[in-house]
């Protein structure tokens, strides 16, 4: 009797994982991979930012960059209207100022990075098919010790890759398209000359 109970019970739970959609699956899937990709390059970002010769933590920050974020589709996005009309060469020296543009402005200086951490608090699913990982970020020798912060993520064939970030619910990319293309429109809707723009303002 104990035997067959048992069968049975096997059984039901055989059949409770084969009726599992397809989609539901792969919700429980991109879940799992995108918190332990978060964990992963989260901290590994913590520690790049500690390195401190400077072409090394620039050369490291570059790698990290584009292993873990949809670099060229944020570019775009950010841009807005500006990127379908403009040539391929404007394409390519703005894709590459872009890249120069975000080392400058996160790699440029060594931080402390002592006793910080960074925690994965809660992870959610968009209605577009994202992953959206909270986080929490300690930070011991900073008035504000805890910071939270939101990493937007997505699944490529290439691989997972983070397309935004929240700092305390504000969407960086959503900041950036709104200054980006307040600035092209004032260039005269010239990609040329906000490469330039964003030359100087990384130099």
């Amino acid at each position: 009797m104990l035997r067959r109970s048992f069968l049975a019970l096997l059984g039901g739970a055989f059949l409770a994982l084969a009726q599992l959609s397809p989609a539901h699956a792969a919700t429980v899937d991109l879940k799992t991979k995108a918190s332990d990709f978060i964990a992963v390059k989260g901290n590994e970002a913590i520690q790049t930012f500690a390195v401190k010769n400077r072409a090394e933590r620039y050369e490291r920050f570059r790698a990290l960059l584009n292993e873990s974020f949809a670099v060229d589709a944020i570019a775009k996005f950010v841009i807005g209207r500006h990127w379908n009309p403009a040539s391929e060469a404007q394409r390519a020296r703005y894709l590459a100022q872009f890249q120069a543009y975000l080392l400058a402005n996160y790699a440029a200086k060594v931080w402390n990075v002592e006793g910080v951490r960074l925690n994965v608090r809660q992870i959610d699913l968009t209605e577009d098919g994202d992953a959206m990982v909270d986080t929490l970020i300690h930070i011991p020798h900073k008035e504000k010790q805890d910071v939270t912060l939101g990493f937007r993520v997505r699944d490529y064939p290439a691989g997972t890759r983070i397309v935004d970030l929240q700092v305390d619910g504000i969407s960086l990319i959503v900041t950036h398209r709104a200054d980006f293309t307040a600035k092209i429109g004032q260039l005269g809707g010239n990609l040329d000359k906000f490469c330039d723009f964003l030359a100087e303002r990384t130099r």
